[in-house]
């Protein structure tokens, strides 16, 4: 169970600065993340169950009335401390309205029944969810129509204002860490062989290839003879031939890009590589070739490879994140994004980012 080792009023000060303008601005529904917080209750227990935190502070002092939603109940930091019903009448109880992935529903709605005819918890405080859950779905109009059209979602999700919206978002967020050798950005006119070696803790899909395909287009149009674009995805099902072959291609270019697709995963505290890969980038790193770093969702990756000389990050793996990530390399768009977290074993904190306007263009 993580533990937030923050007094009180730092906690006001930044960490509940952004959920109290969300309050103030109408937000309807707030999740309580299982975390440890001493300074708010001094029990060693997720504040998932804590009357001090969900009823005290998020209720009364910080004046939200909205629908409370617990993290996904099936997760470590519960299971491995508390039983299903114990852990959902703890929850029902501090003030939750909404539980959420229970490991075994039916066990979670006995528990309640029962804690309710045993008098450990009230009918009152039952009663008090209910009214928030039926008004949220008055809110939403379930009570005119439970069912969505699915097949019209990308008509309403996809138009074009939503989808350009999307890409000015991904084209501002890209993060460039790292840029000692000045690889940032890189023209296409000037390099002639480009290995682009995708990384993934998959076993590698068509979403993967999206950042590859549009290699092509940019470093080796019809026009310019003599060009090359290789392109590789290193999977779990690569064997340790298709590392040896990706190495020798990488020796003989003059540019490698290293996408990695390794994501942030739920009940998994570190970078998710295997020891192919970790010894693989090691590799590259340590060549004279000019090589960069890129992540396409886990920015702490740069934790394990803090010698790398150009580092870049995504936030996602999403179409507008890729497209977005090509672009500032090769100088079609400014460089802004700044880190959201601090990354470990470098000196990379929260707000750091290399600023670039667009050079390619402007010459």
């Amino acid at each position: 169970m993580p533990r937030i080792n923050i007094d009180r009023l730092n906690l006001a000060n930044n960490e509940l600065v952004p959920f109290m303008q969300s309050i103030n601005a109408g937000v309807k529904s707030i999740m309580v993340g299982h975390l440890n917080i001493p300074s708010l209750d001094s029990q060693n227990i997720p504040a998932t169950f804590s009357k001090k935190i969900i009823t005290d502070l998020l209720k009364v002092e910080m004046g939200f009335d909205g629908l409370i939603v617990t993290d996904a109940m099936n997760m470590s930091a519960v299971t491995k401390y508390y039983s299903a019903a114990e852990a959902t009448i703890l929850a029902v109880d501090s003030g939750i309205d909404l539980i959420l992935m229970p490991p075994d529903e039916e066990i979670a709605i006995n528990a309640i029944v029962s804690a309710v005819e045993d008098g450990e918890i009230t009918q009152q405080r039952i009663d008090e969810s209910v009214r928030k859950i039926l008004s949220a779905k008055r809110w939403v109009d379930l009570t005119k129509n439970r069912f969505v059209n699915i097949e019209n979602l990308p008509k309403i999700l996809g138009n074009k204002s939503h989808l350009n919206l999307a890409q000015e978002i991904a084209d501002k967020s890209i993060t460039l860490v790292k840029n000692d050798k000045e690889i940032i950005p890189a023209d296409p006119s000037k390099i002639y062989r480009v290995a682009c070696i995708t990384l993934t803790d998959g076993i590698g899909n068509e979403s993967e290839k999206i950042f590859q395909n549009q290699l092509d287009e940019h470093f080796r149009p019809a026009y310019r003879t003599g060009r090359s674009v290789l392109r590789i995805i290193l999977n779990k099902k690569s064997t340790a031939k298709d590392y040896k072959k990706a190495l020798q291609i990488a020796k003989n270019s003059d540019l490698i890009l290293l996408p990695s697709f390794i994501r942030v995963k739920a009940y998994q505290g570190t970078v998710s590589l295997s020891k192919q890969q970790n010894d693989f980038i090691s590799k590259i790193i340590e060549l004279k070739t000019q090589s960069v770093l890129i992540s396409f969702g886990n920015p702490y990756l740069l934790s394990l490879f803090p010698e790398a000389s150009t580092y870049l990050c995504a936030y996602g793996d999403v179409p507008a994140s890729q497209r977005a990530m090509l672009k500032a390399i090769i100088g079609e768009i400014d460089i802004q994004g700044r880190l959201p977290i601090s990354i470990p074993n470098t000196p990379f904190a929260i707000g750091d980012g290399i600023k670039l306007t667009n050079k390619i263009q402007l010459e």
